[in-house]
């Protein structure tokens, strides 16, 4: 009849005498009449803890028990019984190993993965110890005896993942088995969250021997990164990957002593013999942390090691390259920040952990809030990580105002000094560099945004004495980075050097005067109005405010700029708080300058839906002076900015008069189709329909294709097609613009709303249903940062089928 064996959770035990054929040869028949008593006594206190003896074999016993602190009570009281040496006869000893899974008997014995690993555990053991696994440690929970030692993880043969050991008693002499740990880096305090991909990279770039360096700007986490693929990887590498921190040393003297203890073999002296000592470990990978400070020294002697040991593999991190023959370079970047759930918003999801490590409590209603947040500290680690920090002490909403307004120092206490806040890890960088190179630095943090090589040029040539061409050796030292074909400063970095740049008066007024001096020849290309990118329009927002508060000549044209894209693009606050100035600034505008300035300032406000109210009284003065100047270009886009604020005061005939003047004075094709364009526009809002499609197709027809008026028009076509009732034609022109501008998540939104509408309008359907949920979503995206086409989701929202 059958046992009854332990089910469900079952801890496993494997008993063995150990040297015993040993003490076979030495004993004989003493050995055969000692081993009956060795097997009794483990019999004994098995059963009198309620556990089976399943098996014996030899010298070894195979036991179960249903009850895990039973069992290691049977354990321990059977090595208190076998270690003590008998009077007479041989004293065999035994080794015990213990683990804790799942199991149900098979055939009066068992079948179980469970089974392998504790018989691996007791491999492990020395005589006179019981070494438990972790998870018959995990399974006995508080009842865990505080004497037990923590022993580490260690490779058992033929178990895939390491298992870390516990001694429960018996000496300290150390398992048999390999450290599962071929590494000296320390296990980190917090999380691993992304990076995945670069750990991948790595992986190849080490795949041969040879130099590979992971290059970045301070704060990327490049320490972490190579701290994790040591821990990740190393329990793969018999022969370890051994990190050498350098960022305490102080001159190169120091370099090989430190190298040569951080690996494992100290008092080495020379690199010859260094390298001598990793061949002879075998494939090691050595890891050279915070090379920046004494770069030339550390490149030497990487070099010196390279030929010396033709199999080795060095890995380094820096804020620039080695420069060694045969480096490979991995360029570190901030983490992505991203739309929630889509699997690419890390930097979200480390503030989220830090912050909750924190004890803050976070929603998914702070998802957004998260992600400006870390949008605004450019997705850098450190940043992240030190703003999370604050976010038990600040809403998040609050950190997030702090933060744009300079008014939370993110900074932490303990780890190395260059790291506990923003101003000392930027700083380690500016203090490597030669004073030329940091006055450019200082020259370019005054750019808002992204820049071009030529941008930086002309800035950096109206600067005696600075190098004209400073951006390829401040990207070599990650202070600034060639992303494509455009160059851009972290704005953490950003705010660091222009705090620095403000105890240099006389350079930063000469750098924001060269910025507003660009700005004026930028504008001043004929293709400028379709050619402007997001980054220059930044850069001239704040080239207008410089030029108004010193009333440069000029400034006119670039806020022309400013308003074109910020009405089509994006509802900016700052861009709104600088229409508002300069409408505060210029009451009375006389020069072409002036008039300029002021009538894109009012198209700013009318088209971003300003609160400011723009009276009767300020747009006849604009118009009147602008007739004034006698400057058609000038007459044509005040007539255009003003015709709006006409029709919303109640002049509609005004207003169509003014547009029908603005047409009649373009003097080229694109002027005359975005005059057309308003011009449509101003009959759509009298209600006028059927003209304002004709003239929208009117337009249509001169605008090229790759001009952003061409996308606004087709979807205008589709608007008065929808505000008319003909969604079947509204419904087919708003698929072909939504096709037409997936380059642009904006208009992509606003197509795909308009669709939405005439697709519910020609009837209920799943299809109109869905379109309408995407569209919803697409739009509260894009409307998030309060954009101009908010009204197409109120729209949406009204027709929508709940």
């Amino acid at each position: 009849m059958p046992r009854k064996l332990p089910s469900g959770t079952v801890t496993f035990a494997f008993t063995d005498v150990v040297g015993s054929t040993r003490a076979f040869i030495e004993h004989g028949p003493a050995y055969v009449a000692a081993l009956p008593v060795v097997h009794r006594a483990i019999a004994a206190s098995t059963t009198a803890h309620h556990g089976v003896v399943v098996e014996t074999e030899g010298d070894g016993a195979f036991l179960a028990f249903p009850d895990a602190l039973q069992g290691l009570e049977a354990l321990r009281e059977i090595q208190s019984r076998l270690e003590r040496q008998p009077d007479d006869g041989p004293w065999l000893r035994v080794r015990i190993g213990a683990h804790t899974a799942e199991a149900e008997p098979v055939d009066d014995g068992y079948l179980a993965l469970g089974v392998h690993v504790a018989a691996r555990v007791s491999a492990a053991a020395c005589a006179g110890q019981v070494l438990l696994s972790q998870a018959l440690v995990d399974e006995l929970g508080a009842a865990a005896p505080q004497s037990v030692v923590d022993l580490g993880a260690f490779d058992l043969k033929d178990i895939r993942e390491p298992v870390r050991l516990w001694r429960a008693c018996g000496d300290s002499t150390s398992p048999r088995a390999t450290p599962a740990r071929h590494t000296n880096v320390a296990e980190p305090l917090t999380s691993f969250l992304g990076r995945q991909q670069e750990l991948e990279e790595l992986d190849l770039l080490l795949g041969t021997p040879g130099l590979v360096s992971v290059v970045g700007p301070g704060g990327t986490g490049k320490t972490r990164l190579v701290s994790e693929y040591a821990l990740s990887r190393a329990s793969g590498r018999p022969s370890g990957i051994w990190l050498v921190q350098l960022a305490s040393l102080t001159g190169p003297g120091q370099l090989l002593g430190t190298m040569t203890t951080a690996a494992g073999f100290p008092g080495t002296t020379t690199v010859s013999a260094f390298a001598d000592e990793l061949a002879r470990r075998g494939d090691p990978i050595l890891v050279l942390d915070n090379c920046e400070h004494l770069v030339d020294s550390v490149a030497d002697l990487v070099h010196d090691l390279l030929v010396e040991a033709r199999s080795l593999r060095i890995l380094v991190t820096s804020r620039e390259p080695l420069e060694v023959p045969g480096e490979r370079v991995l360029r570190l970047r901030p983490l992505a920040t991203g739309r929630p759930g889509d699997g690419s918003a890390v930097a979200d999801d480390l503030f989220i952990a830090r912050a909750r490590s924190a004890g803050a409590s976070l929603g998914p209603s702070d998802r957004d809030v998260v992600r400006d947040i870390s949008l605004l500290l450019d997705g850098l680690p450190l940043a992240v990580e030190l703003a999370a920090a604050r976010v038990g002490m600040l809403p998040p909403t609050d950190l997030l105002a702090n933060l744009r307004q300079g008014r939370v120092a993110l900074r932490q206490r303990g780890g190395p000094a260059r790291q506990r806040n923003l101003e000392s890890l930027v700083g380690w960088s500016l203090d490597l560099l030669d004073d030329r190179h940091r006055d450019a630095l200082r020259v370019l943090s005054v750019i808002p945004d992204r820049f071009s090589a030529s941008m930086a040029v002309e800035l950096l040539a109206r600067m005696p004495g600075l190098p004209a061409n400073a951006t390829v050796e401040l990207a070599r030292r990650s202070l600034i980075d060639l992303d494509g074909s455009e160059y851009r400063m972290l704005s953490t970095i950003r705010d660091v050097v222009r705090a620095d740049l403000v105890d240099h008066p006389d350079l930063k007024e000469a750098a924001t005067e060269a910025l507003f001096d660009w700005a004026v020849h930028r504008s001043a290309h004929p293709d400028t109005l379709e050619s402007v990118s997001s980054w220059e329009a930044r850069a001239m927002e704040d080239a207008v405010a410089w030029g108004l508060t010193h009333q440069r000549e000029g400034a006119g044209d670039v806020m022309r700029q400013v308003a074109r894209w910020a009405t089509t693009h994006t509802r900016s606050p700052e861009v709104l708080s600088l229409a508002e100035t300069v409408i505060a600034t210029i009451p009375h505008p006389t020069s072409v300058d002036e008039v300029r300035l002021v009538s894109a300032a009012i198209r700013v406000l009318i088209g971003l839906h300003s609160e400011v109210k723009v009276t009767e009284d300020l747009v006849r003065r604009v118009i009147a002076a602008g007739r004034g100047t006698a400057d058609p270009e000038t007459l044509r886009e005040v007539a255009g900015a003003t015709s709006s604020i006409m029709l919303n005061l109640g002049f509609p005939d005004e207003a169509l008069s003014l547009q029908q003047e603005a047409v009649h004075l373009a003097e080229t094709t694109l002027a005359r189709a975005g005059s057309l364009a308003d011009l449509g526009w101003v009959h759509h809002m009298r209600g006028e329909l059927e003209e304002a499609e004709r003239i929208y197709e009117e337009a249509l027809a001169i605008t090229p294709p790759e001009v952003f008026n061409h996308l606004t028009l087709m979807g205008n076509i589709a608007e008065a097609q929808l505000d008319a009732g003909r969604f079947d034609q509204a419904a087919a022109q708003a698929r072909k613009a939504r096709r037409a501008a997936q380059g642009d998540p904006m208009l992509a939104a606003w197509t795909l709303g308009l669709l939405a509408i005439a697709e519910i309008g020609r009837g209920p359907s799943e299809s109109a249903r869905s379109i309408a949920a995407q569209a919803e979503a697409e739009l509260v995206e894009v409307t998030r940062r309060d954009s101009p086409i908010g009204y197409v989701l109120d729209r949406l929202r009204e027709v929508r089928p709940s």
